[in-house]
């Protein structure tokens, strides 16, 4: 009797120690309503409500891309024998576990002694005469933006004039930031704080939902603003290339769920154009795992629908001088022909803002990854020494992670300039007008075709 009563105890002891954990259960047919109902149904039946943390679906047509449960390992091996049963429902189940990571260094704040940072505190803007009444130039820009508008076969100087712009009166489109969150009291937002919109990954704890802000954090957890500097290079009313586009914020964190459930957002909000600045910590794996496979399925039908999806190509040149982590790789798929295919997926380099004793500035940035399809689909922008939005102000910054955003907003200025334009044009023609910054003859750096040189 006291061994049974002491194994009991034994038995108690065990299954208090056994940590539930987060898994994704992929369902064998994504677009099998029926199938998919049925296995939400065993679901429930085993987990409870409150077993399921959430099912990533596009109701309006039928899909589930998968379900994100809390279970301990006993009752996935139970959930494992539904793969095998006639007929299957689960085609794989996956651990959730941090996958992505930022594509980007920051380097804090600018110190008052800096003159880029002196440059901000005397802002001035200057219209062209009223022939040309939408076109402005920036004098107070940052010299990664001046480069937007510095023309050909002019080589750039260390103090370029300013950056020349055309500036629609209201925006018909927004931008999607697949990142940490920003901080909406940063002054690079105040043209669209009112208006921003918010979506919270599974991750996200309530917390950090209320206080929106930019929770981003670098490989050793450091509060780094990489989300800010992001769309601040995107939309920012100091550094941005596009000054008038409206911003949705997709928080999320490195976990897969959270990356899964932000193109799904994506998908189901009909976000004209979205920038996701991460790739995986390693190299794509080849073939694709299910994790992986799923989101390639849902940005594919982003990119159905005329959705614009622009990725960082990665800064890990000493690993292959060609884009290896996902999901820059998925490029060799979807940008073939694109004029054709109509599939919009832009894979973006890094050149760099200033030059120095070896190289041009308007040259690769010894870190930048390129597009894995050649110079048909190369997308260059400065990435090497930014200025973004940051703690309490602005900060520089190294990485493909803020190269993506200002090509976004150029694909996005040149929308909103011509609205009833097809938005696969806008961006041939970022691709088209793109040039060298002389003396280089490579990389083609985008350009906005005005002439930002001259007073």
């Amino acid at each position: 009797m006291a061994i049974s009563i002491i194994s009991i105890l034994l038995t108690l002891i065990i299954v208090s120690f056994v940590q539930c954990a987060q898994y994704m259960i992929y369902p064998i047919d994504r677009k099998d309503v029926r199938m998919c109902s049925e296995l939400h149904d065993k679901l429930i039946e085993l987990l409870g409500k409150g077993g399921i943390i959430l099912r990533v679906e596009f109701r309006e047509r039928g899909i589930t891309d998968f379900w994100l449960i809390e279970a301990t390992p006993n009752l996935i091996a139970y959930i494992d024998r539904w793969k095998t049963q006639s007929p299957p429902l689960v085609k794989a189940i996956i651990e959730d576990y941090r996958a992505f990571t930022p594509t980007g260094v920051t380097y804090g704040n600018l110190t008052l002694n800096d003159p880029a940072a002196q440059s901000i505190t005397n802002k001035t803007q200057v219209s062209d005469p009223h022939w040309l009444q939408n076109i402005f130039i920036q004098q107070d820009a940052p010299l990664d933006l001046k480069m937007i508008s510095w023309p050909k076969w002019r080589r750039f100087p260390s103090q370029p004039y300013g950056y020349r712009y055309d500036r629609p009166s209201q925006s018909a489109y927004e931008i999607g930031i697949i990142d940490g969150g920003i901080d909406p009291r940063n002054s690079e937002f105040d043209g669209v704080r009112h208006d921003l919109r918010w979506y919270y990954g599974p991750s996200i704890r309530a917390h950090n939902r209320a206080t929106q802000e930019d929770d981003s954090t670098d490989q050793h957890g450091k509060r780094n603003f990489h989300g800010s500097c992001v769309a601040s290079k995107a939309i920012g009313s100091t550094d941005g290339v596009s000054k008038t586009t409206q911003l949705t914020i997709f928080k999320v964190s490195s976990w897969l769920s959270d990356a899964s459930w932000a193109f799904a957002q994506v998908r189901n909000s009909r976000t004209p154009i979205v920038v996701y600045p991460w790739a995986t910590i390693n190299a794509a794996p080849d073939p694709l795992g299910q994790d992986l496979a799923t989101i390639k399925d849902i940005i594919s039908d982003i990119l159905n629908d005329g959705g614009i999806i622009v990725v960082s190509a990665g800064n890990a040149q000493r690993r292959s001088a060609l884009a290896d982590s996902f999901p820059s790789t998925l490029e060799r798929e979807f940008k073939r022909t694109l004029q054709t295919n109509r599939q919009a997926f832009i894979v973006v380099g890094a050149v760099k803002s200033k030059g120095n004793f070896w190289n041009e500035a308007g040259s690769i940035a010894t870190f930048s990854q390129r597009s894995v399809i050649g110079r048909e689909g190369e997308y260059w922008a400065p990435g090497e020494a930014i200025r973004c939005a940051g703690p309490n102000g602005h900060q520089f910054a190294d990485g493909t992670s803020f190269a993506a955003p200002m090509v976004a907003g150029l694909i996005l200025n040149w929308m909103d300039i011509a609205p009833s334009t097809d938005p696969i044009r806008a961006v041939l023609r970022t691709h088209r007008s793109s040039r060298p910054i002389a003396p280089n003859r490579y990389p083609p750096v985008i350009w906005n075709e005005l002439d930002g040189s001259y007073h």
